[in-house]
């Protein structure tokens, strides 16, 4: 089982996975942070910042751009971009440790299965509910919250007992880097959930490139964000994922609130001039929902200027 030794690799040196990493680090575990060069090197150099709202905190994180130092690693937390999932899970494949157990820290609902696909080892889905912005290659900065919940979507794991104490092994790993940790009665409610969420706030932030605060205070936006749960709430139904609407507006309201200058992780993509997850968010929205014949133009347009966007960083 995993334990204060437990060598850690963090896969990806965007928002999640540094600040995650650098939380990691600073509780004393031995980690490891797999980012591409120049920012593995600049992570070497100067370390990592954490900016929160009062202070700063340096620490110092080692990194590397190599794959195959992924091999002592006993708990690997995948922090990529849902579209490179399936790549990295044959990148790393022939290093990792048969014992090891991966962690993914991604945006979506299937980026577990894509990776437990390719990969022999016991993955399991967390989801994270922290506002952080990646602000230069060695800085993040906190605008709110920080937790974790992890779990399973296998309704029927092979092994219980190991899937049990797997995911209570990881919760008492995190939370020794006061880092709160939720293991989840019910991982694909929960998953869908954060889905559903980021489908209304994601494509708005970054097609208008404005913050929590500055949407919510136009009443048309809030219209748009009740059309696009509304789509949302009917796929879900249909997938046989009855949500729970009132503790969804209840989270997007308090997510509104309490992290108003925090911008979308697809808001962020765009002004780096990165392609954007938006196919595995109301992107699969759309194709849920056309598999269900439900139509979803609130989704089909956000989708839709997105996409416009993304091709316009090539031209």
């Amino acid at each position: 089982m995993l334990n204060n030794s437990t060598n850690i690799v963090v896969i990806g040196a965007g928002a999640v996975g540094s600040f995650f990493g650098g939380l990691l680090t600073k509780a004393g575990y031995p980690v490891l942070l797999i980012a591409k060069e120049p920012v593995a090197s600049a992570l070497n150099s100067h370390g990592l910042t954490i900016k929160w709202t009062n202070a700063e905190e340096h620490i110092a994180i080692k990194a590397s751009a190599n794959y195959a130092d992924v091999a002592p690693a006993k708990l690997v937390l995948v922090c990529v971009k849902t579209p490179d999932t399936e790549n990295l899970a044959l990148q790393i494949k022939p290093f990792l440790a048969p014992d090891a157990v991966v962690l993914s820290l991604q945006n979506g609902i299937d980026n577990c299965e894509r990776l437990q696909k390719n990969l022999a080892q016991s993955c399991y889905p967390a989801m994270i509910y922290a506002a952080i912005g990646k602000s230069s290659p060695t800085a993040v900065t906190h605008f709110g919250g920080g937790s974790l919940t992890i779990g399973t979507t296998q309704t029927n794991p092979q092994d219980p007992v190991q899937t049990e104490g797997h995911l209570h092994s990881i919760q008492q790993l995190f939370e020794k880097a006061a880092i709160p940790t939720t293991i989840s009665e019910n991982m694909i409610e929960d998953l869908w959930t954060k889905f559903v969420i980021n489908c209304v706030f994601n494509g708005i932030s970054a097609i208008g490139q404005i913050n929590y605060s500055s949407m919510s205070k136009l009443p048309e936006i809030a219209s748009l964000m009740e059309a696009l749960l509304s789509e949302c709430l009917l796929v879900a139904h249909a997938c046989d994922v009855p949500l729970q609407a009132d503790k969804i507006r209840t989270a997007i309201g308090y997510i509104s609130l309490n992290w108003p200058l925090q911008k979308s992780s697809t808001a962020q993509d765009l002004a780096k001039k990165k392609k954007t997850e938006i196919d595995h968010l109301n992107g699969l929205i759309l194709q849920k929902a056309a598999s269900h014949n439900i139509a979803t133009p609130y989704n089909q347009s956000i989708y839709t200027l997105v996409k416009m966007l993304e091709a316009q960083l090539h031209d």
